[in-house]
């Protein structure tokens, strides 16, 4: 008989002193980061020094924290725990991750830097209405105060559980801490503090790497075991999109991801902004690429490690955690239960992680909230006074994060579900809003509008299918158990022991909670529920996009010549830039947005009859932006 109630946690080892203090170390240094910049510079006395640092950012931090911004804590815990439990097809998400943020670099970067943004919503006035631009910023304000009280709260929890660590005190340290240097710092603490972070988490990493190898006979050997588990595989090539993870649902899903978290987020936006330059920008975005893939390789490995280590005594299975997430913490407390401060760098790379996410989100909540809502309602503001407003809502906002990792401490898992179905089911919407706004100029507000409600009701409506359907496709390995040792603290389960051959074998009941039904009959509805996650975004996107055509179809596509050419990007330049002119001429590229008598030349801004065939053939010079100036915000629309 199996006992049906939670498993109660105990750790290996609490932490001990050292591992507080070395904790109490990365805190203190992150929060003399924050005083620095307050105190440097013009002292964060103006919006431009406070969101942007004045456009003279360094290309390395901002590529840093790009690349730790992307991954939170939740990721450094739980893409272990992913190949764990399902295989390292995972890892096929560097591909998508890279296509993704370079795919932005190219379309929206330059438009943003061409219109001189601060908040990225203003774009979608300008090229749409302003129905649309408040619809995607509610979406933007609601998901990612919800993702911050996540990231604070799941790492929070899993180290609770894993080594004993005060939920209370975790959840109130890193988020006050984190408020501190955001708010008084602004974005020049937050780069400068995620590009110490990304070291602290880095480092912390590869110390669980080593010594999990060295436990388990070395790497050799856990990649041996690993293998034989069935967890390395990098070619299922299947395509049938109810696989949780296969190089297409993984890649394209992931690069619907990284296309938003570049091109659409704003964290990401205000970092390029804060280079000075669209050259800069990319260097950077490309930087962050390669960073980002080092980083998830370690990840990957630390689970392949985690694995191996655990292949025939599964914590997850023996009711030592009831999360995959608090594996890893588990494990570190045990190898280095005899090390004292070693389990401290753990603890200090997973809150690294933690307070970089937290950061971006304020920042950038703070930024938005300013420039789309205080400077909308109060135009003729101050500069030192909108600065002090933004600064308050930076608290404001990290409060209400704090508040809600309390919620969900109070709740359980429904605050955490509301706020991964919030990412997931909207981000197709507002990854189609913006790229049918800079690469299509015929598409109408009302189809935008009608295709953001379709594609969110559908994904709502698998979601829910998914929550509550009883024959959804699971696709977890096998665990075991047999190498346990069974002891007083393991009988939160009840195991029934058999004998074979004289090897005495423990065997849990709880395996058929791990895999369900997964290998059952399932009806044409069941299949549709079990959609792979990684696919939400990129169905959501189709949806928007069909729905979108056909309403703009219905009431009346755009006039090309009403929408302002400074916002849309050329496909062909943007993609094929690269080629000798002469070839781009013979393919007419740039002829869908510029139209036929400009085909040759791009001008930013407003056009006029300059002979365009004299200025192809390099006869006389393009005119410059000096001597046709760009029209002006009012008359853009």
């Amino acid at each position: 008989m199996v006992s049906t109630s939670k498993p109660t946690m105990s750790a290996v080892v609490s932490l001990g002193v050292w591992d507080y203090v070395l904790f109490a170390i990365m805190l203190f240094i992150s929060a003399i980061i924050g005083i620095y910049s307050a105190c440097s510079g013009d002292k964060q006395r103006t919006a431009d020094e406070y969101f942007l640092g004045n456009r003279k950012m360094h290309v390395v931090p901002v590529a840093l924290s790009m690349m730790i911004t992307y991954i939170s804590a939740m990721s450094v815990l739980g893409i272990p725990g992913e190949i764990y439990l399902f295989n390292t097809m995972y890892m096929w998400n560097i591909l998508g991750y890279g296509i993704g943020a370079l795919v932005s670099a190219q379309l929206f970067v330059p438009i943003y830097f061409e219109l001189e943004l601060t908040s990225i919503y203003e774009y979608l006035e300008l090229r749409f209405n302003k129905t649309i631009r408040v619809i995607n910023m509610i979406i933007f304000f609601f998901q990612t105060i919800f993702y911050m009280g996540m990231v604070i709260y799941t790492p929070a929890l899993a180290l609770n559980a894993a080594t004993g660590m005060s939920l209370t005190a975790s959840i109130i340290s890193t988020g006050l801490v984190c408020i501190f240097y955001t708010t008084i710092g602004g974005i020049k603490a937050v780069l400068w503090t995620d590009a110490f972070q990304t070291l602290v988490m880095a480092g912390g990493i590869v110390a669980i790497i080593i010594a999990g190898s060295i436990e388990v006979g070395g790497f050799n050997e856990v990649w041996a075991i690993a293998d034989e588990g069935e967890r390395i595989n990098f070619f299922d090539m299947r395509t049938d999109l109810t696989i949780r993870n296969t190089f297409w649902t993984v890649t394209v899903g992931t690069f619907m991801t990284t296309f938003h978290s570049f091109g659409m987020n704003q964290a990401i936006a205000q970092r390029c902004l804060s280079l000075g330059s669209v050259q800069k920008a990319k260097r950077a975005i490309g930087l962050a690429v390669l960073a980002e893939w080092i980083v998830i390789i370690l990840m990957g490995l630390s689970g392949v490690v985690m694995y191996s280590y655990y292949f025939d005594c599964d914590p997850y299975t023996k009711g030592k955690v009831f999360s995959p997430d608090q594996i890893m913490p588990y494990m570190v407390m045990e190898v280095f239960a005899r090390m004292p401060g070693i389990p401290g760098i753990f603890l200090s790379s997973v809150i690294s992680a933690s307070l970089s996410t937290l950061s971006s989100g304020l920042n950038a909540l703070a930024a938005v909230a300013g420039e789309d809502i205080i400077k909308v309602l109060w135009p003729r503001l101050q500069e030192k006074t909108y600065t002090a407003i933004s600064k308050l809502l930076c608290l404001v906002f990290g409060i209400l994060a704090i508040g809600v990792a309390f919620l969900a401490m109070g709740m359980g898992d429904q605050v955490l579900e509301i706020g991964i179905s919030i990412a997931g089911l909207t981000r197709g919407a507002v990854i189609a809003t913006f790229t049918l706004g800079v690469c299509s100029h015929r598409i109408n507000n009302k189809g935008i509008i009608f295709g953001t409600v379709v594609s969110t009701g559908i994904l709502i409506w698998i979601k829910l299918g998914k929550t509550f359907a009883d024959n959804i496709r699971s696709d977890r390995l096998s665990l075991s158990v047999e190498g346990c040792v069974l002891d007083e603290n393991s009988t939160n389960l009840t195991y029934y022991s058999t004998t074979q051959a004289g090897i005495e074998t423990l065997v849990s009941f709880t395996e058929s909670s791990l895999n369900g039904t997964a290998n059952a009959e399932r009806t044409a509805l069941e299949n549709f529920y079990s959609l792979s996650f990684h696919l939400y975004g990129t169905f959501g996107f189709l949806m928007t996009v069909v729905v979108a055509i056909i309403v703009s179809a219905i009431t009346g596509f755009n006039d090309p010549e009403s929408v302002n050419k400074r916002l849309l990007i050329d496909i062909g330049d943007a993609f094929c830039c690269f080629l000798p002119r002469r070839w781009q001429r013979k393919l007419h590229i740039g002829d869908d947005v510029i139209g036929d008598e400009q085909k040759d030349v791009k001008i930013r801004g407003m056009t006029n009859g300059t002979a365009y065939e004299e200025i192809s053939q390099g006869l006389v010079e393009s005119p410059t932006d000096k001597e046709y100036p760009a029209t002006t915000y009012d008359t853009m629309i």
